[in-house]
């Protein structure tokens, strides 16, 4: 049983613990789904708990784009204002310290170890080709098609692999 930590949804008769997504509370005992009616009430519940995730999904969405767009102004500003911050950072840290308390945060110096940086990846990547080729680094990945297309041919299937026969599968919706 959920602690009163966790959140609870609670929708008609399911009790639903949110940060696990799993249902608590389910169905009164000895509840067998064995009506048109029952069936029904089933779909229902699917259906709202579908409706309600796709609800959370899209709200999701949306704060994540929120939370983009604070973190590019955040970006901005420091990128507007960074050379004149540094000049004046550098006259408000004490000598033999590396920052400053201010009332509304700190300002500071950190180094920053040396390193590359790519420009143009693309015009690397040709380089590197020719002349560092310990640098490139080539992913492989399996395609289902043309293994599909050698089972349906020949019936040969790579070590690893399974065919799966078509079926009926349930769907609610």
């Amino acid at each position: 049983m959920a602690t009163d930590i966790r959140e609870l949804l609670r929708i008609d008769d399911l009790t639903i613990d949110v940060e696990t997504g799993e249902i608590i509370e389910a169905k009164p005992e000895g509840f067998v789904l064995d009506d048109p009616g029952k069936l029904d009430w089933w779909v229902g519940k699917i259906r709202a708990l579908r409706s309600l995730a796709q609800a959370e999904k899209e709200l999701a969405e949306r704060v994540a784009q929120r939370a983009t767009a604070y973190s590019r102004a955040a970006e901005s500003l420091f990128v507007i204002f960074s050379a004149d911050a540094e000049i004046l950072a550098l006259s408000l840290i004490p000598k033999g310290r590396r920052s400053a308390m201010l009332e509304h945060g700190e300002i500071g110096f950190r180094k920053v170890s040396g390193g590359v940086d790519f420009v143009d990846e693309g015009e690397a990547l040709t380089w590197c080709r020719e002349h560092l080729q310990e640098a490139v680094k080539i992913r492989e990945s399996l395609l289902k098609t043309p293994i599909a297309k050698e089972y349906a041919e020949k019936g040969t299937l790579p070590p690893g692999v399974i065919y799966r026969d078509d079926a009926d599968k349930l769907w609610v919706k």
